[in-house]
């Protein structure tokens, strides 16, 4: 989903049978992996895909690989 566009966690909740804060719950932990960015937004935090971690983890498997 956050391929497409930035999103909330509430929008992202809407698409899944749990809990809004389930839901945060689990955002946190991917933000705390650096796999997820997070921008404030007035009173919402929009949540966007951290592609650079996956970039660097192909990177440093093809460097083995060679």
């Amino acid at each position: 989903m956050l391929k497409v566009r930035d999103l909330t966690a509430g929008e992202i909740a809407e698409a899944f049978e749990i809990s809004k804060p389930s839901v945060s719950h689990h955002l946190s932990v991917l933000q705390r992996a650096d796999l997820v960015r997070v921008t404030r937004n007035g009173q919402f935090l929009s949540y966007s895909i951290n592609t650079t971690v996956l970039e660097d983890a192909v990177n440093w498997l093809l460097r083995l690989t060679q």
